[in-house]
């Protein structure tokens, strides 16, 4: 009797922590909110350790199924791609060769003993450790032994059939009659090996001494003179059939079954961004701001770090790369945002709020710009070579999509939209100088591309249902999100060679709003907080790349290769009185839409021009005088006013001192000899008085009586006889300016005097 044994089973979960629950923060310290980056483990041995350090059986690698949170146990599973003429690898005989990859081979003993050595744990499939020591037949999905006479017999023993399957049958060399062979069309089995009994096998397992076919087709006498007289371009396979010529990697066989020609193995899609196509081979290579990562296929961006920006409800908020989260915007009084875009070069953050009617601009210092009466707007996108903010206005019966200004306070309303149908998604492509918008009307959504005028509307592309839309700026192509049925689809700008690309996959769940970064497409999940990712090249897998986005209803990318920087501003410096657009050549474009050549506009009803903060730009132009003439008049007051000080300080106080020298004047006169003067003298003074007063006079009043001193005064005779003036000669000192002047003053009306008395 035969007893099952027992296996400890441990789940492990990864919580996902929320640091909402409390309130609000600005800032999260955690660092798995997200559920992006976990910490560092060891994985015991028996166990694969994904990139984002998860552990599962190493059985589970290369299985075809999902286990890592990343996909890294599904990555790199292929056998290796040589460029070199591949050799035709044989295992020894005392050897065993790995299924999934022949190159690998591993001793005898390795198969069931109980250990994964190969990938997907193929030495370990179809092995039983319970009833083949015993020498009897083991059923697969019970524990139950069978003696080798019981096995394909007929009846089933197993209550899985699996002792009646033709697997089973093999190894007693019986055929099965409960589950005849399965057959196949020689165009199903075109990569394969075709038995005689509608068997396909791999080529690998043909001629190499062991029968894989139920009928033993696969080995003759054949096997051993096939590629004796051999004639192919390159390497040679013996088969039972004859001989099979082998081409080289990056070569296929020729119509003629003996040459070979290049394989194009760009036209798989196995680079992420360029592709090369060379004899044999291939090389990939990334576009501007990118860099080839070292498996030599997927680009990695060469600078900054990666966040997602997203909307919900009246809050922007952003998350890192590493699951850091913080708010960016958030307006109570605004209602809730409809979209956002952002502009990596000037860092400006534009919302929509089609409740409010609002377009907001917040930059770096958040400084806000709020635009009004410009209807209802709902998509909003930016040119980031321009800084014009493109969005559709919803008003009802005068639907369209409007550009602005918001440096220059100026907008334009573009292409029309039908009053019955919504814009479901908008996008700018300012390299190509076209804009592209999906329009839904009835059951039916249009995607449209216009020049960044508005003219030139040309119909890409008709969907069922569009809800997103991303633009490859380097390939042309764009991306279109539909979610009935689920699917993500590529077109070229001008509208040829439409194909889906990615449908069909459990994680592409109703995507809308779309968002292109390195070597993948990013989405949201309808009807969840999930955001998802999908692979662009090679196996095109999807994931889920965040799985707590709160309640988003749109999101973009914020990094430096988002939006590329080779891209020149040609409006810059062009005359317009209006918007300036981006075409073959900068256009102005009039607030009605109309394209002038001479870059002036008509002037437009003030009532009907769009407001920034309340203003209109007009209001602006004439503030904008009124401070003008303001800092005018007091530049022109400071430099009269330093004109003055320069010349009183520097050219007339100089002057006045080196004409006048400062002297010391001494009246000496008796009362006999003033009365026997002829003239009644002017002043009378007694012996031994000194005149030397003390007077501090205003400086305006003093520049008054020198100019009527100097200029009206009139010549009159001063009587000096009898009088004796010492005037000793004293060295000139240094005194007051009010001093000086104030001696200045009196010297000179004595001196009339004593003249008049003469």
């Amino acid at each position: 009797m035969f007893y099952p044994e027992c296996f400890d089973v441990i789940f492990i979960f990864d919580q996902i922590k929320n640091p909402f629950y409390d309130g609000v923060p600005t800032k999260y310290p955690q660092k798995n909110v997200f559920n992006i980056v976990r910490e560092s483990v060891s994985c015991k041995p028996g166990y694969y350790q994904c990139r984002d350090r998860e552990c599962i059986e190493l059985k589970k690698r290369c299985d075809g199924h999902q286990d890592c949170f990343d996909y890294s146990d599904e990555e790199e599973c292929d056998e290796p791609v040589v460029v070199e003429e591949p050799k035709i690898h044989r295992c020894a005989e005392w050897e065993y060769s790995c299924e999934r990859n022949r190159s690998i081979c591993l001793p005898i003993t390795a198969r069931c003993n109980m250990k994964t050595d190969c990938p997907g744990g193929t030495d370990e499939i179809g092995c039983d450790y319970r009833c083949t020591p015993h020498g009897m037949f083991g059923c697969k999905q019970q524990i139950r032994c069978l003696a080798m006479n019981r096995v394909c017999d007929g009846n089933k023993e197993c209550d899985d059939g699996s002792d009646e399957t033709p697997d089973a049958c093999a190894l007693v060399n019986r055929t099965s009659h409960l589950y005849p062979v399965m057959l196949y069309p020689a165009a199903e089995c075109r990569d394969g090996f075709l038995c005689g009994n509608g068997q396909c096998i791999e080529w690998a397992e043909v001629c190499d001494r062991t029968p894989n076919c139920f009928d033993g087709s696969d080995e003759s006498i054949h096997c051993f003179s096939a590629c004796d007289n051999n004639t192919c371009a390159h390497a040679c396979q013996a088969t039972p059939l004859g001989p099979r010529c082998l081409c080289p990697a990056g070569y296929s066989a020729a119509p003629d079954r003996r040459t070979c020609a290049d394989v194009d193995e760009c036209r798989a899609g196995l680079c992420s961004q360029a592709c090369v196509n060379t004899p044999g081979s291939f090389l990939c290579s990334c576009h501007h701001g990118y860099a080839l990562r070292s498996d030599r296929r997927s680009c990695k961006a060469v600078t900054g770090n990666m966040s997602i920006l997203y909307v919900s409800g009246n809050t922007v908020r952003s998350v890192s790369a590493d699951g850091y989260g913080a708010i960016e915007y958030s307006d109570p009084d605004l209602g809730d945002i409809t979209d956002l875009d952002f502009n990596v070069r000037t860092k400006r953050l534009y919302v929509t709020s089609t409740e409010s009617g609002k377009l907001i601009e917040l930059n770096v210092t958040h400084d806000v710009v709020a635009v009004t009466n410009v209807g209802r707007p709902t998509r909003v996108a930016v040119d980031w070579v321009t800084g014009n903010v493109y969005f559709a206005d919803s008003t009802p019966g005068a639907s369209c999509v409007r550009v602005c200004d918001v440096t220059r306070r100026r907008c334009a309303r573009l292409q029309k939209i039908p009053s019955d149908a919504t814009v479901k998604a908008l996008i700018v492509e300012p390299a190509s100088r076209r804009m592209f918008y999906c329009v839904q009307r009835g059951h039916e959504s249009v995607v449209w591309s216009a020049s960044l005028s508005g003219r030139s509307a040309l119909d890409l592309l008709h969907v069922t249902q569009c809800s997103g839309l991303a633009a490859d700026s380097f390939t042309r192509r764009l991306y279109v999100a539909e979610t009935a049925p689920p699917h993500i689809m590529v077109v070229d700008f001008d509208g040829k060679n439409p194909k889906k690309i990615l449908t069909e996959r459990p994680q592409l769940q109703a995507p809308h709003a779309l968002a292109l970064f390195e070597d993948h497409i990013y989405y949201l999940v309808g009807d969840s907080y999930r955001l998802g990712r999908c692979l662009l090249h090679g196996p095109k897998n999807c994931e889920t790349y965040i799985y707590r986005v709160f309640d988003a209803n749109t999101f973009v990318i914020r990094h430096e290769s988002i939006q590329r920087d080779d891209l020149v501003n040609e409006c810059a410096g062009h005359d317009c009185s209006n918007v300036c657009v981006l075409e073959k050549a900068p256009v102005c474009v009039c607030d009605d839409g109309h394209v002038r050549d001479d870059g002036s506009c008509d002037s437009s009803n003030k009532n009907e021009l769009p407001l920034f903060n309340g203003w209109t730009y007009q209001d602006y132009q004439r503030g904008h005088r009124a401070s003008i003439t303001v800092v005018i008049a007091v530049l022109v007051l400071f430099l009269v006013y330093i004109a003055l000080f320069v010349y009183y300080h520097f050219v007339y106080k100089p002057k006045r001192k080196r004409s006048t020298a400062y002297t010391e004047v001494r009246f000496q006169n008796s009362s006999d000899e003033a009365a026997q003067l002829s003239c009644s003298p002017a002043v009378q003074m007694n012996g031994n008085q000194l005149i030397n007063g003390n007077e501090f006079v205003n400086p305006l009043q003093y520049v008054r009586n020198v100019w009527q001193q100097s200029i009206r005064r009139k010549s009159r005779p001063v009587c000096t006889a009898g009088l004796s003036i010492a005037v000793p000669n004293s060295p000139q000192q240094d005194f007051s300016d009010t001093e000086s002047d104030l001696d200045d003053r009196e010297t000179k009306r004595f001196i009339r005097k004593n003249k008049f008395l003469n």
